[in-house]
Formats: structure tokens, sequence, C-alpha cells
């Protein structure tokens, strides 16, 4: 009988291995569009999630742990207006993908994809 077997490949740690960074887009919860980006920092192994609005706000979330496939992390986040967040973070290996959802203190709420292929 054949066994499948899924090795939980820490995430970030692929992310991190990735030049110039991964971006994403995604939207608001006032129905704007918002882009962000990923960029993992050798030898730190730490990951930075920025997210930008077409109003000229950015926020930043920096991630130290590693993560596996399906495992969700919780970041604080920090913008350029002041404001201050959480972002939820869930990578799927499978899809290759990053799953971002933030919510700010302000109540405003967002959500962007960011799809890699490693080197």
């Amino acid at each position: 009988m054949f066994k499948a077997f899924t090795p939980l490949i820490p995430a970030f740690a692929i992310l991190s291995a990735c030049s110039g960074g991964v971006g994403g887009a995604g939207q608001l919860s006032n129905g704007d569009p918002i882009a962000g980006s990923v960029i993992g920092e050798m030898p730190s192994g730490r990951t930075i999630v920025e997210v930008a609005s077409p109003a000229g706000w950015t926020c930043q979330s920096i991630l130290t742990d590693q993560a596996g496939n399906g495992v969700s992390v919780t970041v604080p986040m920090t913008c350029s207006d002041g404001q201050t967040g959480t972002m939820i973070l869930t990578m799927n290996n499978v899809q290759k993908t990053l799953y971002s959802s933030f919510r700010l203190n302000n109540g405003l709420t967002g959500q962007i994809s960011f799809a890699f292929s490693p080197t």
C-alpha cells in the first residue's frame, strides 16, 4: 500500500530564499485595492511583509518565526500613518501561495495573496 509523506517545509525559509522579494495584490474592506511584498532577509531569517495603499500609507510586519504548510502565524503591524494592527499569515506550500489577512486599529481590514515560485 502506498503511504503519502508530506514534510512540513519551513515556508518562510523558502520565501527568504527568493531574491528580490515576492509581490502580492488584494483588497481592503472599503473596496480599495492594496499591494504588498514579502522580502526575506538572509542570514537573519527575518521575513518582512509590507502592504501599501493607493491612499499613500504603508504598513509593515516582521516575522521571525518559521511556519509550515497550513500553519497560521499572527504578527503585529505598524503603519506610516500611525495606525497599528495585526496580520495573520498562512502558507500553502501546495499552491505556493502566502495568504495575509489583517485588521488595523481604525477598523479597516484587508487581504492579500502572494504567489511565488522558488528558484
